[in-house]
């Protein structure tokens, strides 16, 4: 008795742990045209929630004047979340450059780039998300 009781509140202390580590994702979730960074802070949040996330702050265009998304955190809860910081990449043009440009900003602050980025001012700055 005493040991299946040891081995049941076990399975649960797994159970716990397991859920308390369980991954935060970002996932992008289209929103349509986004016009600007205030634009996005309008749209994002409810973009995300509608989801089942939350807005983790970046978002980018991906067919300009018709298709933006934002990135939105999923899973893990306020206890296992890791918040991203943004540093400035000049302009960046594609996610196929950003693949290229972001792994080094991030790495040049001692952080991991985990494919987050957004254009801040058209043509002129964009920003990477690292994570340590």
């Amino acid at each position: 008795m005493i040991h299946r009781l040891a081995a049941a509140m076990a399975a649960a202390f797994f159970v716990v742990g397991v859920v308390a580590a369980a991954p935060v994702l970002a996932r992008d979730i289209n929103a349509g045209p986004i016009w600007s960074d205030q634009d996005a802070r309008n749209k994002c949040p409810s973009v995300c929630a509608g989801a089942g996330g939350a807005w983790n702050g970046s978002w980018h265009t991906t067919a300009p004047g018709r298709m933006s998304v934002c990135s939105c955190r999923f899973g893990g809860g306020s206890s296992g979340r890791r918040e991203g910081r943004s540093f400035d990449a000049g302009p960046i043009w594609s996610d196929q450059q950003a693949k290229t440009v972001c792994p080094a900003v991030c790495t040049s602050h001692n952080r991991r780039w985990q494919g987050e980025w957004r254009t801040t001012v058209p043509g002129r700055m964009s920003e990477c998300t690292c994570y340590r």
